[in-house]
C-alpha cells in the first residue's frame, strides 16, 4: 500500500549503456552549474538567451533518456476505476461525474440540477495525497536527511506521486493512474515560444520557472544516485527530466492548501481526487474545509442545470498565476494586473532627488509596478513615477520640503497649480501604454493565429489579456480621475 516503506518492484525502466549514463551524468553536471547561477540578465533578449541555453542541455538530456517513459493508461477507463475507489474512499459526488470537454479535458457534469449552496462534492482528508504521507513511502528516508524536501512540500509532493504511480499496490493507484499526461505549461515552452514574451511581465517569471525546475531534477538525479539505498528504488530507475517536470506540473495545477487541525500547525498541501476535475470559472467562492469532520467541500456557486458543466471559483487570482501554474488565463479577471516599469532619465539633473522621493513611497527606480484592471487602473506608485519623470525641478524642490510628498503627488492628478505637469505625465504614461501594447500586439502576431497547440493556444491568451490591459489604461487617461486609492 502507499503508506507501506516496503518497496514494490514492477518490470524495470530501460538500462542505460554505462557510457551513456556517463553522458547522461555529465550534461546533468552541466545543468545544475548553468541553473545554479544567480540570473544576471538585465533584458529580454538576455533572459531568452538564459533559457535557450538551459533548454539546449534540456533537450540533450531527453534525448539520452527519452526510452524511459513513466507506465501510461488509459484515461476514460481510469475515470471509471477512479469512481469505483472513490464510494470505497466515502467521497461523496453522487450529482457529478467526470466527462470530456474539448481543450479543458475533462470537467465533471451534473447528472441533476444541483441548487446554489447545495454540497456538489465531499472528499475526506483521508482520501487526498498529501505531502505528509511521503514519509510513509522509501522517500521518508530521503525526507528525513535532505533539508530542500523537508523546507519544500511542493517538492515532496510531486516526488510522492512518481513514487505512487511507480507503486502497483499504492492505495491511490485508481488516482494517479487517472492524472492527465499532456500538460499545458511554460515548462513545455519551445525558445521560439519563449520570444513570444519578451515584451511581456511574464517572461522573467517563465524563466525562472524553468531555471527552478531544471536545477532541481539535476539536484534529485545526483541524490538518488548518491545513495546506496535508492539503489532498487523505482523511483531512481524513472527518474527523468520529463517524469519530474510531469509531476511538478500535475502538483502545481492541482495542489490545495488544507488547513491543519492544530491552530499553530502550516497548512497541508494536498491533491484531492475528483475535486480536481472541477474546472474554473470566475465567481464566487464556494468551497470550505471543515476541521473537525476532516473533510473538504465544494457548494454549487450557483444553480447547475442538469447536464451542463459544474464549475468552481479557484479563488482570487491574477492570470500570471494562473498562466504559471495552471496553464490557462482568464479573460476580464478582475485580480489581474499588468506590470509597467518606468526608470527615470540617467541625465536628469534631479534624478538622485527623484530616486530618493521614491523611496520614501516605498518604491525603487525601475521597479516593476503593477496596472491593475478596472475604472482606476493606474496605482499610485505608477502616478508618482510618471509625476517625478515630467517634473522640474521647483516642484522637485516642492516635495523635497513637503511634509507629506506622497500626498503632493497624488494631487497633481486634480490639483488646478500643476495643470501643465499633470498634462505631461498623462502624456508620459498614454506613449508608455502605447508603445507596451502595440509591442505585444506584434508578438501576438506573430504565433500562427490557426495553431492548434495548446501552447501557442495559452500564449495567445495571455498576451491577449494583457494587451486588453494596457488598452483599457490607456482609455481610462481621458476621465477625471484615473488613480487607484
Amino acid at each position: 500500500m502507499g503508506r507501506n516503506k516496503k518497496v514494490n518492484k514492477k518490470k524495470g525502466a530501460p538500462k542505460l549503456a554505462p557510457a551513456v549514463q556517463s553522458d547522461l551524468t555529465i550534461l546533468v553536471d552541466k545543468l545544475i552549474k548553468k541553473c545554479a547561477k544567480t540570473s544576471s540578465s538585465t533584458s529580454s533578449k538576455e533572459e531568452c538567451q538564459e533559457f535557450e541555453e538551459i533548454y539546449n542541455i534540456v533537450e540533450q538530456i531527453r534525448k539520452i533518456e527519452k526510452d524511459i517513459t513513466l507506465p501510461e493508461y488509459d484515461r476514460e477507463q481510469q475515470m471509471k476505476e477512479l469512481l469505483i475507489w472513490a464510494e470505497k474512499k466515502d467521497i461523496k459526488v453522487s450529482k457529478l461525474s467526470p466527462n470530456q470537454y474539448g481543450d479543458e479535458g475533462f470537467g465533471m457534469t451534473c447528472r441533476e440540477l444541483i441548487h446554489d449552496g447545495e454540497v456538489a462534492l465531499e472528499v475526506p482528508l483521508a482520501a487526498m495525497l498529501t505531502e505528509q504521507q511521503a514519509v510513509n513511502t522509501y522517500l521518508g528516508t530521503l525526507i528525513s536527511r535532505d533539508h530542500l524536501l523537508q523546507e519544500m512540500g511542493n517538492v515532496r509532493l510531486a516526488l510522492h506521486v512518481l513514487v505512487e504511480l511507480l507503486n502497483p499496490e499504492s492505495e491511490w493507484r485508481a488516482y494517479v493512474r487517472s492524472l492527465p499526461r499532456d500538460q499545458v505549461s511554460p515548462l513545455y515552452f519551445s525558445p521560439s515560444q519563449i520570444r513570444t514574451l519578451r515584451n511581456s511581465s511574464l517572461l522573467e517569471s517563465a524563466v525562472k520557472h524553468y531555471r527552478n525546475i531544471g536545477r532541481q531534477y539535476a539536484y534529485f538525479y545526483r541524490l538518488l544516485r548518491s545513495l546506496p539505498e535508492a539503489r532498487d528504488w523505482p523511483l531512481k530507475e524513472y527518474f527523468t527530466y520529463d517524469a519530474y517536470r510531469w509531476s511538478v506540473c500535475t502538483v502545481s495545477s492541482r495542489v490545495n492548501s488544507i488547513p491543519a487541525a492544530g491552530a499553530a500547525a502550516p497548512p497541508l498541501l494536498a491533491l484531492v481526487p475528483l475535486w480536481d476535475i472541477i474546472n474554473h470559472r470566475p465567481g464566487k467562492m464556494s468551497t470550505d474545509f471543515l476541521v473537525e469532520e476532516g473533510k473538504l467541500v465544494c457548494y454549487a456557486c450557483r444553480d447547475f442545470r442538469a447536464g451542463e458543466q459544474f464549475c468552481m471559483h479557484y479563488g482570487h487570482r491574477a492570470n500570471a498565476e494562473l498562466f504559471m501554474l495552471s496553464g490557462f488565463v482568464v479573460p476580464d479577471n478582475p485580480y489581474d494586473y499588468a506590470v509597467l516599469r518606468c526608470p527615470l532619465p540617467a541625465t536628469d539633473a534631479d534624478g538622485a532627488t527623484k530616486v530618493s522621493l521614491l523611496r520614501l513611497l516605498g518604491v525603487e527606480d525601475g521597479q516593476a509596478l503593477r496596472l491593475l484592471v478596472g475604472e482606476k487602473p493606474v496605482t499610485g506608485p505608477i502616478w508618482a513615477t510618471a509625476v517625478l519623470y515630467c517634473a522640474q525641478h521647483e516642484f522637485v524642490q516642492e516635495l523635497s520640503d513637503a511634509k507629506n510628498p506622497a500626498e503632493l503627488l497624488l494631487q497633481v492628478q486634480d490639483d488646478p497649480r500643476h495643470v501643465e505637469l499633470r498634462e505631461a505625465a498623462v502624456k508620459f504614461l498614454s506613449l508608455k501604454f502605447d508603445l507596451q501594447e502595440r509591442l505585444l500586439t506584434r508578438d501576438l502576431t506573430s504565433i500562427a493565429q490557426d495553431s492548434t497547440d495548446g501552447k501557442d493556444v495559452l500564449l495567445q491568451a495571455a498576451l491577449q489579456v494583457e494587451i486588453s490591459i494596457f488598452s483599457a489604461a490607456r482609455r481610462s487617461l481621458n476621465s477625471p480621475t484615473f488613480v487607484a486609492s
